[in-house]
């Protein structure tokens, strides 16, 4: 049984960091989560057990997200997730909605050929998501001799 208490351990320790990044105003992350009025639901900050309860037991190389990166830590909002869409739900990603769709600016680029530089410097002008994503991109100049 030594590797099911080492899984209930981390899986304990990952509850206790999502509770003291939302409560406790000193944690270096408290801004990017408590600041932000970021909570953990009354049934998981009680008490770990309803939280293993209710969650389970981490698969492997997965972490602890948000599907709502603006929504607390309860049932309805939290899943185990890949180290990719961790990095696609977090504040510093440009979500652009277009054709009905909505991903973020680099999963854009990718699906259109644009260079991501090129689709930031574009909405960083002030292009709209439409504008960004439709126009063909020119081919640079050459320098003057």
């Amino acid at each position: 049984m030594p590797h099911k208490d080492l899984e209930r351990r981390r899986l304990f320790w990952v509850w206790k960091g999502m509770v003291r990044r939302c409560r406790d105003k000193s944690a270096k992350n408290w801004p990017a989560y408590g600041g932000r009025g970021i909570k953990v639901c009354a049934r998981w900050a009680a008490s770990f057990t309803n939280y293993e309860t209710d969650i389970g037991q981490r698969p492997s190389g997965m972490s602890l997200g948000r599907i709502d990166n603006d929504g607390h830590y309860e049932p309805s909002n939290v899943r185990w997730e890949t180290a990719m869409q961790q990095h696609r739900n977090t504040t510093r990603n440009v979500f652009l909605e277009f054709q009905g769709e909505k991903m973020c600016a680099r999963d854009w680029s990718k699906r259109l050929g644009i260079n991501p530089s090129t689709l930031t410097s574009r909405l960083l002008s002030g292009w709209s998501a439409e504008r960004a994503l439709t126009t063909p991109v020119g081919k640079r100049r050459e320098a003057r001799p």
